[in-house]
């Protein structure tokens, strides 16, 4: 075994291995960027809903529209990418899919906990949705997933007694996320350098 063999060896040949797969993630869903953007767009729209109609209905369209997200991403992507893409890596869209028990269980446990405090359920549907961001550094090879999931992981859990008005958490959360799926749309180009 040469030195670069056995320096490769182990998990810094698996992350090598890993870039042509990420890559490929990347061209097809442009970063992510356009599915972070639509998820904003969902946030936003839940605190319009929960601030004309009130917390169930907003509630209601938050569910409905985070069902919405991946579809309408990959039309979106698949309008904005060039039409000679690679298919995306299979593995890697099976973690994407591995990942939405997350969401899932922060989704029944933000309903629960929001039975006895509505307050919850936007902060606890943050913690989750970051916590799925977190993963999708290993999707894309983008290390600023990691920061954008910590940064909603932070926010829920020390947004509860900050906000007096139920709508107000979820813009926020709205208007950092499309600020952030605007910048991965828009870079042609980042990933890892190893």
């Amino acid at each position: 075994m040469t030195g670069v063999e056995e320096f490769m060896s182990g998990s810094d040949a698996k992350a090598v291995a890993q870039q042509p797969a990420q890559k490929t993630m990347r061209a097809n869903f442009i970063n992510g960027g356009p599915g972070v953007i639509i998820s904003g767009l969902v946030w936003v729209m839940a605190a319009i809903v929960t601030h004309l109609f009130g917390f169930q209905t907003g509630m209601i369209s938050f569910f409905v529209g985070g069902m919405l997200i991946y579809p309408l991403s990959v039309v979106v992507s698949n309008f904005i990418k060039p039409k000679d893409t690679p298919k995306p890596d299979p593995k890697l869209m099976r973690l994407a899919m591995m990942t939405l028990p997350i969401l899932f269980g922060g989704l029944l446990l933000a309903f629960i906990m929001s039975k006895s405090d509505p307050f919850l359920f936007y902060p606890i549907m943050a913690v989750a949705i970051g916590i799925r961001y977190v993963f999708f550094e290993k999707l894309y090879g983008l290390p600023g997933y990691i920061m954008m999931g910590a940064s909603l992981v932070i926010l829920g859990i020390t947004s509860y007694p900050i906000f007096s008005t139920l709508s107000l958490f979820p813009l926020l959360i709205g208007l950092c996320e499309i600020g952030a799926g605007i910048g991965l749309t828009l870079k042609k180009e980042i990933s890892y350098d190893l």
